[in-house]
């Protein structure tokens, strides 16, 4: 299994991102979110989604800080060792 981090998951980019790793079942998403409840109402939201995708995705919210962003890159379940992969967006201006 192949764990990716996403980190900013409620923008437009890194959520579709998101979404596309969550349909191959060889990957186990690591997601960082300031709101869950924005990142679930997406989910709600976007036609594709599988309730059993949560299965397949950890969710830290929190302020990013050192601590919360070391709890996304080195997961419990790696014992110690990074992610395989990072994703991240940077916010913009809807034209």
């Amino acid at each position: 299994m192949r764990h990716v981090a996403f980190f900013e998951a409620t923008g437009y980019t890194v959520f579709r991102c998101l979404m596309h790793a969550l349909q191959d079942t060889s990957i186990f998403c690591h997601v960082y979110v300031r709101c869950e409840e924005s990142l679930l109402e997406m989910f709600d939201d976007a036609d594709d989604f599988k309730s059993e995708y949560l299965d397949r995705m950890k969710i830290v919210t929190a302020y990013l800080t050192p601590e919360t962003a070391a709890e996304v890159l080195f997961p419990e379940e790696l014992r110690g060792q990074p992610v395989h992969t990072v994703v991240y967006g940077i916010g913009g201006f809807r034209t």
